[in-house]
């Protein structure tokens, strides 16, 4: 079974657009309406973004430490350069 690290970075690696969400977190919550927005508009792709409840997983918190390890935070950050957002809050 791969890390919660390997399990972030394929997923990163995987999608042009990848948000680590907690379905109660209000910047998750925006994040989530804009990213729908785009796909409507034609300017997203659905195959392009996936959108990950985190809180759903048995092992939330090591998926937390291993975006904490790539990103420098463990709560609300984003990478804009590379488009990849997580959105995790505590």
């Amino acid at each position: 079974m791969p890390s919660a690290k390997d399990t972030v970075q394929a997923k990163i690696q995987g999608k042009k657009v990848m948000v680590f969400s907690k379905t109660h977190c209000p910047y998750c919550t925006k994040a989530r309406k804009v990213i729908d927005a785009l796909k409507k508009s034609g300017q997203l792709k659905a195959e392009d973004v996936e959108v990950w409840e985190i809180e759903k997983e048995k092992d939330c918190n090591a998926i937390q430490d291993a975006l904490e390890s790539i990103s420098g935070k463990r709560s609300v950050s984003h990478q804009p350069s590379t488009l990849i957002l997580t959105l995790v809050c505590h």
